[in-house]
């Protein structure tokens, strides 16, 4: 039987492996490391000559274990018991029960064959349980290194690491795209311990967005600017902190629009308490179809949302989100620049979403589900309030709203389905409604020149492969698509001369640029190929971004 001292020497080998925190790689090259590290032979060959040595194996008994059930142990070893076995039979018995525990997940258990004789039938294995003896972080630059050890306690000091625990907490820690860390293991200083050293590659954790283009409004001015500025790693708990604003540079008093948004992180599995406020303010110069009538706004709306990641499978993940908003809208509709007819409304909606992303070899698919509950005296939801906005409006109502996107890619090329549904319970307010036209939306329209209660909306786009202009140096792609959209609403208790439902469709075609350092250009050219309010049937309008993402 071998002895201690080649286990001992075994154990003394400098070994160090290093995983990516993806599952193959978290698996798979911690167990080539670790099955180096064997404190046991290997199995050894046994001499051809015929009198091999023989005896009979009645009994294993196992020392060491905390991890696996006796069932496991049993269904492991079993197969090795019986009468003219051999020291093959031996050494295969501790490779099976060592697998046992690396297929449970424990793969810095090890299995050795201490020295013994058999003379009763009992076989010995001794079982080495490899431990955490310390646990470091190097190169953390942004993000505390006391932080990193918090969320990775399966690889605390003293700790029999279970490694799909292991896999799900470096996930997590990975999940910022500020962060990345690579584990390194190694023997530690004494047998059966382990040593492991996180290597940090992190970033500022600053984001931002800079955006011109001209996503018109009906009677407003062309040009419009946004921005936004994103801070993701506050008190440094992965909170984030982010402010948007929306102008019209032309005419400052057109669109005045300030968001600011709160996200705390609950847990390391996604889930969040989102908080966010919305603060708007415009002035319409005339509303559509309406001349001598003009828009006042201004809106409050202040929102919380608890975002919940549910189990999902290797390539489909979903979420679900439960809260509820305050909207305080303040409109005033003005005659010829003198009289006012103020319309306030002031509610609280619940609102549920749902959300999920499907990877398979060539395509994407994600499905979206909103629904929006009001209810008469929830918080002050007032019947008149609503009367008062819209004729046949009420407190009570339901607004449900889904979307789904297929993208498929078909070699280089690729093509992409979108289709958009709502559906009310009665008439809804305007915040509410199903807005159609714009550049996200029906393209050859201005932004929301139609709305209706119910609605449909259908979109195709053919993508080219992209092409790189530049020869030599930081890359330029550049690819073309052609689209076809279109929507169709339904108004319910139209009042005259509202039409009951109505029809946008556009078609075109488009260019995108996107360069280094996160600037891109999107041009598209549609044609409108119905009336709209502000558009006629035919008419051409070119959509255009210029966008800088940091």
């Amino acid at each position: 039987m071998p002895g201690n001292k080649q286990s001992q020497k075994l154990q003394a080998m400098n070994l160090s492996a290093r995983f990516s925190s993806s599952p193959v790689g978290v698996l798979s090259r911690i167990a080539l490391c670790l099955m180096a590290l064997q404190f046991g032979p290997s199995a050894q060959a046994i001499d051809a000559d015929p009198a091999i040595p023989r005896f009979d194996i009645l009994e294993y008994d196992v020392e060491g274990n905390t991890r696996l059930s006796d069932v496991d142990i049993e269904q492991a070893i079993t197969p090795f018991l019986g009468e003219g076995k051999t020291l093959q039979d031996v050494e295969a018995a501790r490779g099976a029960l060592e697998a046992a525990y690396h297929k449970a997940g424990y793969l810095t258990v090890l299995v050795s064959i201490p020295e013994q004789k058999v003379d009763d039938g009992n076989v010995r294995l001794r079982v080495i349980e490899g431990q955490i003896e310390r646990l470091r972080i190097k190169n953390a630059e942004f993000h505390s290194s006391s932080r990193i050890k918090q969320q990775l306690p399966e690889l605390a000091a003293g700790k029999i690491p279970y490694f799909p625990e292991v896999q799900r907490q470096l996930e997590a820690l990975n999940r910022s795209a500020d962060l990345k860390a690579t584990p390194v293991l190694k023997a530690g200083r004494s047998p059966g311990l382990v040593e492991v050293q996180i290597e940090v590659d992190d970033d500022l954790p600053v984001h931002g967005s800079l955006e011109l283009n001209n996503r018109q409004s009906p009677n407003t001015t062309p040009t419009r600017l946004s921005g936004s500025l994103r801070y993701d790693n506050l008190w440094q708990l992965g909170h984030s902190a982010s402010l948007n604003f929306q102008s019209s540079p032309e005419k400052t008093d057109e669109v005045r629009m300030v968001a600011g948004t709160y996200v705390m992180p609950t847990d390391d599995r996604g889930n969040a308490l989102v908080m966010y406020a919305v603060i708007s303010r415009s002035k319409f110069a005339s509303l559509a179809g309406s001349p001598g009538l003009g828009m006042l706004g201004n809106s409050n709306i202040y929102g919380t949302r608890y975002a919940m990641a549910l189990p999902g499978l290797e390539n489909f993940t979903h979420s679900l989100s439960l809260g509820l908003d305050y909207k305080d809208v303040k409109q005033t509709v003005v005659v010829a620049g003198s009289s006012e007819l103020p319309t306030p409304i002031t509610y609280v909606p619940l609102v549920a979403a749902y959300n999920s992303n499907w990877l398979g070899n060539a395509s994407t698919t994600s499905f979206d589900a909103t629904a929006t509950l009001g209810m008469r005296g929830l918080l002050g939801n007032n019947e008149a309030e609503f009367a008062g906005k819209r004729q046949g409006a009420s407190a009570d109502f339901l607004a449900l709203r889904g979307g789904l996107l297929h993208t498929e890619s078909i070699g280089r090329w690729s093509l992409a389905g979108k289709l958009d549904l709502q559906f009310a319970s009665g008439p809804l307010v305007s915040n509410e409604q199903f807005s159609a036209g714009g550049a996200e939306s029906v393209r050859g329209y201005q932004e929301s020149e139609r709305v209706g209660d119910r609605a449909v909306r259908l979109a195709f786009e053919m993508r080219t492969p992209k092409v790189n202009l530049m020869k030599a140096g930081e890359p330029l792609w550049l690819s073309g698509l052609a689209f076809y959209e279109g929507a169709k609403l339904w108004t319910m208790q139209p009042v005259y001369p509202q039409p009951s439902t109505q029809l946008l469709r556009g078609a075109g075609i488009g260019l995108r640029l996107a360069g280094k350092h996160g600037l891109s250009f999107d041009l598209d050219l549609a044609r409108a190929l119905d009336n709209a309010d502000m558009t006629r049937s035919g008419d051409l309008r070119v959509h255009s971004r210029l966008l800088w993402n940091f």
